[in-house]
């Protein structure tokens, strides 16, 4: 493993511990209670909002970790995959949206984009959301390039876990009935979080931020 994909499964590893830590800990507390007690139904609502919470923390920040790990290599764009390279010419298509007419627009985008992508590529790493619902996820998974078919995989059930979440946050009945419905959360979302970290480390073993050929790179940004 290359040293920068290791210190990356280190950081990654360190907040998936803690964060199991304290969901077996609820969860424990949650099986020692009796079934069908308040007790119960008050620990259910307690670890349906703990599980989305650590989801949501950890996604949030594996996502952060490799786009910081990606801008402090101060790669060209050139030198990106398709997908990365994209993503860092977020600013540049907020100048175009700004232009006034067709003319405007192409004499901006003819006079810069060769320039632009032979300069060190900046992204912005924030998940700009309150709720991480797994369609959210799975579209920054791909805009970095990275595989969301797993989380697609996982998508029905981590719907369910942010539903559930969002109708605590707002006192309501929780829908999570039993011990099982939570379990299907539970596993959902810990299997999402790992997900997320294998794609992370993996991508940035295999180097696969970055295009495999020069002419590779010409063909795919000016396709």
């Amino acid at each position: 493993m290359s040293t920068l994909a290791a210190y990356i499964s280190k950081q990654l590893t360190e907040d998936l511990l803690w964060r199991e830590a304290e969901l077996a800990v609820m969860r424990k507390q949650l099986y020692l209670a009796a079934t069908g007690g308040l007790q119960e139904r008050v620990l259910l609502r307690a670890n349906v909002a703990m599980v989305y919470a650590h989801y949501e923390g950890f996604c949030k920040f594996a996502v952060s970790m490799y786009v910081d790990a990606i801008s402090k290599l101060k790669l060209k764009r050139k030198d990106l995959n398709f997908k990365l390279a994209t993503y860092s010419l977020g600013a540049f298509r907020s100048v175009l949206k700004d232009s006034s007419s067709n003319l405007e627009f192409f004499e901006k985008f003819l006079m810069q984009f060769n320039s632009i992508l032979g300069e060190i590529a900046i992204f912005d790493s924030k998940i700009d959301t309150s709720n991480l619902w797994p369609s959210q996820l799975m579209v920054w998974l791909d805009r970095l390039g990275l595989d969301s078919k797993e989380i697609g995989e996982l998508e029905t059930l981590l719907e369910s876990l942010v539903r559930n979440r969002n109708q605590i946050a707002h006192g309501q009945k929780l829908v999570v009935a039993s011990r099982a419905d939570f379990d299907n959360l539970f596993s959902a979302a810990t299997t999402a979080m790992h997900k997320v970290a294998i794609e992370v480390v993996g991508a940035l073993d295999a180097k696969s931020y970055k295009l495999a050929s020069p002419s590779r790179t010409v063909i795919e940004h000016s396709a």
